[in-house]
């Protein structure tokens, strides 16, 4: 090749290196900025999980009670699991078939704690629980019986496992909290209750006592 030609090709790939160079930079610094995302929704799942289990244990042993939403004498299943997520914020339909429709689905290999979990039931279309952690799921049975944790894989819920919903707040909202709790001038003492309607972030605030006052759902004969 010509000393010519070669300088204007040397000089030509030295230029697409240089265009190269600012693309690969935008590049990885995208993925790492996903890689970060993907690394807060992971911990923020685990958290706003940790929180749904913690407050579902927290009824342990309450009766099942036909069309239960409030608590004031017991829950049905899916009065159970709509009461806990919304102590946490999230709103639930008060149907166990409505609430398989929100949120999104979840492989039974991928359950994480705070799932809700379905099963095809017997007196209704399907029984919902949360998940609990180690193949075990927070439920409110059935007339006569109490909530109580059960195993998935149990010779009667195994071939009963309908799917499962992950639903949980919005991550752009939890930030929002996150940095009003952070610019809040003062400090709230811990004993103070958040405001009416109001949700405390999930990374910075402790469950509120079992004292506190619950919201009550409208019970559904």
């Amino acid at each position: 090749m010509a000393p010519g030609a070669l300088n204007r090709a040397l000089a030509g790939a030295l230029g697409l290196l240089l265009l190269a160079a600012p693309l690969a930079a935008d590049f990885a610094a995208e993925e790492q900025a996903r890689r970060a995302r993907r690394v807060e929704e992971n911990l923020w799942q685990l958290v706003f999980g940790k929180r749904a289990v913690s407050e579902a244990r927290r009824l342990l042993g309450q009766p099942y009670l036909w069309g239960g939403k409030s608590g004031d004498k017991g829950f049905d299943c899916s009065g159970y699991t709509a009461y806990v997520y919304r102590r946490l914020g999230v709103p639930l339909a008060e149907s166990a078939m409505q609430q398989f429709q929100q949120g999104s689905p979840v492989e039974k290999a991928g359950l994480e704690p705070g799932d809700l979990v379905f099963f095809l039931g017997q007196g209704s279309p399907l029984h919902v629980g949360i998940y609990e952690g180690d193949g075990r799921f927070l439920h409110a049975p059935g007339t006569g019986k109490v909530i109580e944790s059960s195993e998935i894989d149990s010779s009667y819920f195994r071939d009963r496992f309908a799917g499962a919903r992950r639903v949980s707040p919005a991550l752009e909202e939890e930030r929002r909290l996150r940095a009003e709790a952070a610019s809040a001038p003062g400090v709230r003492p811990a004993s103070a209750a958040p405001a009416a309607g109001a949700r405390a972030p999930l990374f910075t605030s402790p469950r509120a006592s079992t004292t506190t006052p619950t919201p009550t759902l409208e019970a559904r004969p």
